[in-house]
Parts: C-alpha cells; structure tokens; sequence
C-alpha cells in the first residue's frame, strides 16, 4: 500500500495520496497521523464500499475518507 506523511514544515498536511492498486484484501485501514507520528485520525473500509466508493478516483484524500 502506498503511505505518505506531512513534512515537519508548519501547516504540512496530506492532501493527496494513491488509492489502493489492488483489491486482494478484506478491510482497508487509512491511519492518518503528524510529523510525530501521532494518530490523528482512522478509517476502515470493508472491500466492497471502498470500490464502490473510490473506484473511479486516481487518488485520495482525508476529505474523501470522512465522507
């Protein structure tokens, strides 16, 4: 799976990143943490509704997760 994580920069937040390249698994988890490596937030998709979902999108971000 692809990963990506904001810089130490001030106001460094993800933004953008790679949707899943394949589907060989049963529930997808999206941990979304700080520079520090602290949670900030997770999701859980179950296969099915993250295909049905982001199928079309080339990539993803945290506002499509909270949707």
């Amino acid at each position: 799976m692809p990963g990506n994580r904001p810089s130490v920069k001030a106001g460094s937040f993800v933004t953008l990143v790679a949707k899943a390249s394949n589907y060989d698994w049963d529930r997808f988890v999206w941990i979304l943490y700080d520079s520090s490596y602290t949670i900030v937030e997770a999701w859980r998709w179950a296969r099915a509704d993250y295909i049905a979902r982001f199928a079309t999108q080339k990539r993803i971000s945290p506002k499509d997760m909270r949707l």
